[in-house]
């Protein structure tokens, strides 16, 4: 079952630990050029690691490269270009385009690399011609699935290098416990078969984006093929709680879900919403996932069945009577108990100093100032964690 290139981590430590050697380490910074599965593992470490020394163009936007190039020391910094098959057109474009923009102000022997197998293609080819040192990547691990190989693991980690052993351990760690992974795609095999074709990632966390990223390409290009596959969605939260929520909720039935969020070991606002709201996401995201279909507001009669099989039903009416609506959506809400923060408006001035800013401040409509004074001066306290 693990027999693949691409998880074969001795000879992939082994390529990376001589390839390295061919990098100048003196750099302070890099500049990833590559489309898709050649830059998105190197990306989502990086992203990950908050690590800035390391910038990715994987677009075609001249305006935004001119910036960058004009903003960067170039003598001090090594330019990677990714291209497996050195077909790859975006990156032959930006390429061609950076030699003609830097030609004369930047060593291309020193500060270039390129990244790509060792066949003759437009890249490795135009590389030989203007002495631009190469890397071979292997023609056996497709991009996608080249997170562990030297075009990821060379930009991810030259500025962390003490962290890619652990990273190639955590990789074969989690080979261990075949049974689990099976297990997993067993899971998700179940729920496209029945009918779940769109896999949404409620991430929580600025450094799992790009992972999501990651593992969207992965989904798409590995099940996307004779007319069958799913859709990945990546969904930034809590931001996305206000946009898709609704959707996915309350929408088809055609979703299911997984929820990733950091660990943080310090208190800080993604903690206080993932305590708020995660439980109760969680218990009806999985409910959706298990396909079982109930609207919250259509599962009265179960409850009912359910308290008069356990002899606990006093008594089964209906009563006319207002409700509260979502003034966004119009539609029904819930309640839901979760501890919230909250500070006191009478400590260090608050009230005071807040109800000054608010008249310092110029409303449209004026109405919307009256409106906020009334709440500043008659609140004992103001939550912060909604």
């Amino acid at each position: 079952m693990m027999n693949y290139p691409f998880l074969d981590f001795d000879k992939l430590e082994n390529s990376y630990s001589e390839s390295l050697g061919i990098l100048d380490q003196s750099f302070n910074k890099i500049l990833v050029v590559g489309i898709g599965g050649s830059s998105q593992g190197s990306k989502a470490i990086n992203h990950f690691l908050n690590e800035k020394r390391v910038q990715y163009v994987d677009h075609l936007n001249s305006v935004k490269i001119n910036e960058l190039l004009d903003n960067t020391q170039l003598d001090e910094t090594g330019f990677i270009f990714v291209s497996k098959s050195g077909q790859t057109s975006e990156t032959l474009t930006i390429f061609e385009y950076m030699i003609k923009k830097l030609d004369g102000n930047i060593d291309f022997s020193k500060n270039f690399y390129s990244f790509t197998e060792n066949v003759s293609s437009p890249l490795r080819d135009l590389s030989i011609q203007k002495s631009i040192k190469t890397i071979e990547l292997s023609n056996e691990i497709g991009g996608r699935f080249s997170i562990f190989s030297n075009n990821s693991l060379i930009p991810s980690f030259y500025f962390n290098k003490d962290l890619c052993t652990e990273f190639l351990n955590g990789g074969r760690k989690a080979l261990e416990d075949k049974d689990q992974i099976k297990n997993m795609a067993e899971e998700d095999f179940k729920r496209i078969k029945n009918g779940k074709n769109i896999f949404a990632y409620l991430i929580y966390g600025d450094e799992l984006i790009e992972i999501g990223n990651w593992r969207k390409q992965l989904y798409a290009e590995s099940l996307g093929k004779k007319a069958k596959g799913v859709l990945p969605v990546v969904s930034e939260m809590p931001k996305d709680q206000h946009s898709l929520l609704q959707l996915y909720l309350d929408g088809p039935k055609n979703i299911f879900f997984e929820i990733m969020g950091m660990e943080y070991s310090k208190m800080n606002m993604i903690n206080i919403t993932l305590s708020n709201h995660l439980d109760a996401m969680s218990k009806s995201l999985s409910k959706i996932n298990e396909n079982t279909n109930k609207h919250i507001f259509k599962a009265d009669d179960l409850v009912i069945e359910k308290l008069k099989e356990q002899n606990k039903l006093l008594k089964n009416d209906k009563l006319l009577h207002s409700y509260p609506h979502s003034w966004r959506s119009k539609a029904p809400l819930i309640y839901r108990a979760t501890p919230q923060w909250f500070i006191s408006m009478e400590k260090n001035s608050l009230r005071n100093k807040a109800i000054k800013a608010i008249n310092d401040t110029n409303f449209y409509p004026e109405k919307g100032k009256d409106r906020l004074l009334s709440m500043i001066e008659g609140r004992p306290d103001w939550c912060v964690s909604r």
